[in-house]
């Protein structure tokens, strides 16, 4: 597994917003293709089970939390590769001591 990149999200459910972290990682399959798994991390425990919309910038991803879990989000390999460079260089901005 490659490392762990983390990130502010927002979580959107009818008329229920809430923030939370997104945890994201590439992994390759035994056929040696490449995926994007994320993970809900972070959030209210208030959330109600159901669907829910993971915005991410101008991106948004479907998830679903059933009994108070959150299952694993998918994200299509190209555009999930990319999404994890862009959230690596924006940690990496943010991080102390990062240059101007």
């Amino acid at each position: 597994m490659s490392s762990v990149v983390r990130f502010p999200a927002l979580l959107r459910y009818a008329d229920i917003e809430s923030q939370c972290t997104m945890e994201a990682w590439v992994e390759r399959s035994s056929p040696g293709r490449l995926f994007t798994r994320c993970r809900t991390t972070g959030d209210s425990p208030d959330l109600p089970d159901g669907p829910y919309d993971v915005i991410l910038g101008s991106h948004s991803v479907r998830t679903r939390k059933l009994l108070g879990s959150w299952e694993l989000v998918f994200v299509p390999s190209k555009l999930g590769i990319e999404l994890v460079r862009l959230w690596s260089r924006e940690a990496a901005d943010e991080s102390p001591g990062a240059a101007s």
